[in-house]
């Protein structure tokens, strides 16, 4: 027989044994520290989109605020901006509100929506008069009675040394020079009463002509009482001047197409022109730029605008917070916010 050497293999050597047991941990770690990685990743870039989307989403809402703002500036400019107003800015709809806040002050809420995310802005305004659209007018009634009124006169030439017991009225297209008077009503221009009247523009064609002009020498005192209480001079589409030795007291608002006063004395009243007054610096006016004058309820006035604006803070009430704690993404964004509702698995 023939023996044969048997040949015995040192496991350490092989594949098989403790050896493999290491090398099979080792892929297994490595795998799972990758699977972790590419979840973390994932949940990451969801998170990402979902934060970008929404936050493109609430810079939109908040550009279409500022704008619905500006809009609504220019709606008081012109005297179309009604007390609640909705308009389309971009995509966004956009809600105006105008509240009466007292002291004459109002306040803007503006508010827009825009796929779920909105935007509020809250300002408190002093809103004043403006002569950026048609000038204000009187009442239709109270214009016939004024020319109706047996105290009213009609005026034009030069008048000295005169006081009037009603109101005094500068003809239609005609020139009035006083001097040295007292009114103890208002002064009007036949223009101004003849269209309200009639309920047309104050440079219709029946109504043109000359400029009426009132003319100031001496001294003038207008009281401005009576019905209509807090209108001194009311000359829309007229001018008005006085030199510069000339010494006035209106107490009540002054209305005019043209104004330049050079003398010395008191305005008590807001000033309303079409072209930039000249006033003296020797004239006082009462409270002017501490506080928006208060208008005569007698004048209606068919545009605004803003004289200053402030922002105030403003309190996160319980149902606002409710609100943001339970607000759901839009339908759009619904795959992000699944995907991210849904846990990764623990590694």
């Amino acid at each position: 027989m023939v023996a044969h050497a048997v040949t015995t293999l040192d496991p350490r050597r092989t594949g098989a044994g403790p050896q493999g047991g290491y090398v099979l941990l080792t892929v297994l770690l490595l795998s799972i520290l990758m699977v972790s990685g590419t979840v973390g990743y994932a949940r990451y870039a969801l998170q990402a989109e979902q934060h970008d989307v929404a936050a493109l989403g609430n810079h939109s809402a908040r550009e279409a605020a500022l704008s619905g703002l500006a809009y609504a500036r220019q709606a008081l400019a012109s005297g179309t901006l009604a007390s609640s107003t909705t308009v389309q800015v971009g995509g966004a709809a956009v809600d105006i509100l105008l509240t009466d806040a007292g002291n004459d002050r109002h306040l803007l809420t503006i508010e827009s929506l825009d796929e779920g995310l909105g935007a509020r802005i809250v300002a408190e305004a002093a809103v004043i008069p403006s002569a950026s659209g048609d000038m204000p007018r009187i009442d239709p009634v109270a214009a016939a009675a004024i020319l109706a009124d047996s105290a009213t006169q009609k005026e034009e030439g030069t008048k000295e040394d005169k006081t009037f017991e009603g109101h005094l009225v500068v003809k239609k297209g005609k020139t009035l020079n006083l001097i040295n008077v007292v009114v103890k009503g208002s002064i009007f221009s036949e223009t101004a009463l003849l269209a309200a009247i009639d309920g047309l523009p104050y440079d219709d064609i029946e109504y043109t002509g000359d400029e009426t002009a009132l003319v100031i020498e001496g001294g003038l005192r207008v009281d401005g009482v009576g019905a209509m209480a807090g209108v001194s001079i009311f000359m829309p589409e007229g001018s008005v001047s006085a030199d510069d030795e000339t010494q006035i007291e209106l107490n009540g608002a002054v209305v005019s197409n043209t104004l330049l006063l050079d003398g010395h004395g008191v305005i008590a009243g807001p000033l309303l022109t079409q072209n930039t007054p000249t006033v003296n610096s020797l004239i006082d006016r009462p409270g002017e730029g501490r506080a928006p004058r208060p208008w005569p309820t007698a004048l209606t006035h068919a545009s605004y605008e803003i004289d200053w604006i402030a922002f105030p803070d403003q309190d996160v009430t319980a149902a606002e917070k409710a609100a943001l704690a339970g607000f759901l993404f839009p339908a759009k964004l619904g795959a992000a916010v699944v995907a991210q509702s849904v846990s990764p698995p623990n590694p």
